[in-house]
């Protein structure tokens, strides 16, 4: 189990293991993930009974909205906009 606590991230399997800094910060973001997907699914990821290729499926679409943003970023940054 994970326990995110403000700027740290403790495993409780791993005692000796402790994110900090961005790590924190990226646990903390999957945590809110977590409860805005029960709240919009009902269920956690765990427990939902999507077939393997379902699952593949959502990974997919979700590395191909990825894709996109990555594209959309490299352009600004090309025009000369935020970042460039």
């Amino acid at each position: 189990m994970t326990t995110y606590r403000g700027e740290r991230c403790e495993w409780n399997d791993e005692p000796n293991i402790e994110a900090q800094g961005t790590e924190a910060r990226v646990c903390a973001d999957i945590v809110r993930r977590q409860i805005q997907g029960v709240n919009k699914y009902g269920t956690t990821v765990a427990e939902n009974p999507l077939s393997l290729r379902q699952w593949l499926q959502h990974a997919y679409e979700e590395a191909i909205d990825m894709a996109i943003y990555i594209k959309r970023a490299m352009e600004e940054m090309e025009k000369g906009g935020n970042g460039g």
